[in-house]
């Protein structure tokens, strides 16, 4: 392939070394943008090398100013493999073609490159822009001439002409080979489309059947918790409800136990302990054989009194007890002002009581029971 030229001589050649430079932005089939930032635009009609790596430079040419920084270009020359971003260089014009005596019978394409093989052209051979003017009428000649076809055109020509036919037909041939597979390839992708559109909805169905399962089970199980927390509270609430009455019905009781003490506790000294005596002997007579035994026995026997008992208390306490166990005992005494008022013996077999802390302690259990059941 031979380059194409688009100015003459050392001018042409200084005047492209000096040319904006540009990059493509843009690959459309044989219509390329360049971009050319920082440099002015090149007038349309103006000439284009578009550098490639593994060929010679796609020729374009300038179009139309799609904006302020960049160009829309037509390629004359095939641009397979040409990517943006690749170095565009700007003509010192308008693509040029060889015109003269040095042309006829040969065969050129748009940008003036020869297509018959032949010999390379002179250099000198003279080039015009593609976008010259036509001569005026006046310059132009009417007489009529004739061309030796034979000589300058027809054989070459028409070898040419049927070389390209043939290749023409190939490729026609390829071109709708590759229509009909890319059309089968068209339906079997729409087909592929239609059935994953079809899952797709399926899915999606699926999906939101599932969704709506599992929110009818979330829904359910939080109105079931709601009802458990809710049935919860109220057991909670009954019994904070019973806990406070009972506290406030002990509160109630304890008062009132209090107060019998507090009235008992004025009880004159000398009725404390002689009126309890006789009851206490009562209380032992009561005892199983066994127990009265063992206690008679028990030499660690202690007798709480609510205040130090005198001489005399202490000789009529242990003479009742003795002859309620049927045996001399010796009794170890001891105070306990919480008695208010009473005796209590007590000893490794057992205890009797006979005081009326005793008998506070029974009126507030007796007070705390509801119907025959404690609260």
């Amino acid at each position: 392939m031979h380059e194409v030229s688009t100015g003459n001589g050392a001018e042409r050649e200084k005047t492209e070394a000096n040319a904006a430079t540009g990059h493509v932005i843009a690959v459309r089939g044989a219509v390329v943008d360049v971009d050319f930032a920082g440099h002015a635009l090149p007038p349309v009609d103006t000439a284009l090398r578009i550098s490639m790596q593994d060929r010679a430079p796609v020729l374009a040419e300038v179009q139309a100013h799609i904006s302020e920084t960049a160009v829309r270009a037509l390629a004359l020359q095939s641009t397979a493999g040409l990517a943006r971003g690749v170095t565009v260089q700007v003509g010192a014009g308008p693509i040029e073609v060889p015109v003269g005596e040095a042309v006829l019978g040969r065969l050129l394409d748009v940008a003036g490159v020869t297509r018959d093989d032949g010999a390379p052209l002179p250099d000198d051979v003279a080039r015009r822009p593609i976008h010259r003017a036509p001569p005026p009428l006046s310059a132009q000649r009417g007489a009529t001439r004739l061309f030796e076809l034979a000589r300058f055109l027809f054989r070459p020509v028409a070898d040419i002409i049927a070389q390209r036919q043939a290749s023409a037909h190939a490729l026609m041939n390829e071109a709708n080979a590759a229509k009909a597979s890319a059309q089968v390839e068209r339906d079997a992708l729409s087909a592929e489309r239609e059935q994953l559109a079809t899952q797709r909805a399926q899915a999606l169905a699926q999906a939101e059947a599932d969704a709506d399962r599992q929110r009818a089970a979330l829904l359910a199980a939080a109105l079931e918790e709601a009802d458990r927390l809710h049935a919860q509270a109220a057991a909670d609430r009954a019994r904070e409800s019973a806990a406070q009455a009972e506290a406030a019905s002990a509160l109630a009781v304890q008062l009132a136990v209090d107060i019998a003490g507090k009235l008992l506790d004025r009880v004159p000294d000398s009725l404390r302990v002689a009126a309890f005596v006789d009851g206490l002997a009562d209380g032992v007579r009561s005892l199983s054989p066994a127990a009265r035994a063992g206690m008679a026995s028990d030499a660690s026997l202690q007798l709480t009194a609510p205040r130090a008992l005198t001489p005399d208390e202490r000789a009529a306490c242990e003479t009742a007890l003795s002859v309620a166990l049927g045996s001399t005992i010796a009794l170890h005494a001891q105070v306990d002002r919480a008695l208010i008022a009473g005796l209590e013996l007590s000893g490794a077999h057992g205890i009797v009581r006979n005081s009326w802390r005793d008998q506070l302690e029974q009126i507030h259990t007796g007070l705390l029971r509801d119907d025959g059941h404690t609260r």
